[in-house]
């Protein structure tokens, strides 16, 4: 059999070897596919309170993070805020994928001091991050998670995001990649920031 006739014969099996070896294998093609999908919608974060479980009302998440500067924060502290944290690693394609949503929420929140937002780098490993966020442009605050983390918060899939009321409650937690720049969460959020009302 000719070159010419195999190609003509099995193009699409050759295509289809290609794209799956391209998204095994090379990081930003699988974060470019995830990206849109994101575009066509599959991917739209449930904005929706979580309710607390019975009996459980008045207990509040205490999560510490260290700064870029070293400064530790928690959200204890920060009562009265609604605070989204992402856990994320600069290799995790999916947390890739979903980061220009989060980072578009966030500018369009930064400039209201009732929001927080912490982006916590999973390993730990801030000078990594701040490289990342500096080739892509995003201006998210980088954090490095310190203390001891309950597996209800964070069992180790990321990307993790949990949205806190203002609180302290945990309002919203999702598992995986999410599209979090939509009206509907701005809406949600802003919501969280009188959570007896709801």
């Amino acid at each position: 059999m000719q070159i010419k006739e195999f190609v003509k014969k099995y193009w699409a099996n050759a295509l289809i070897i290609t794209s799956l070896a391209l998204l095994i294998f090379v990081p930003e093609s699988k974060v470019w596919v995830l990206r849109r999908l994101m575009d066509l919608g599959l991917f739209r974060v449930n904005a929706q309170r979580d309710k607390p479980a019975a009996g459980k009302d008045s207990t509040t998440v205490e999560l510490y993070f260290t700064a870029t500067d070293n400064k530790t924060i928690s959200t204890g502290a920060l009562k009265g805020k609604v605070i989204f944290i992402n856990y994320w690693a600069t290799w995790c394609p999916p947390c890739l994928a979903e980061m220009p949503s989060i980072n578009a929420l966030y500018n369009k929140l930064k400039q209201d001091s009732n929001f927080v937002f912490i982006t916590a780098d999973a390993d730990g490993d801030l000078q990594n991050s701040i490289l990342f966020m500096q080739k892509n442009n995003y201006n998210l605050p980088l954090y490095k998670p310190t203390g001891t983390i309950s597996k209800t918060i964070f069992s180790g899939t990321l990307p993790t995001t949990i949205i806190l009321d203002a609180n302290g409650h945990i309002a919203n937690r999702n598992e995986g990649i999410e599209n979090y720049n939509t009206p509907e969460m701005i809406d949600y959020m802003k919501g969280l920031l009188n959570p007896e009302g709801q």
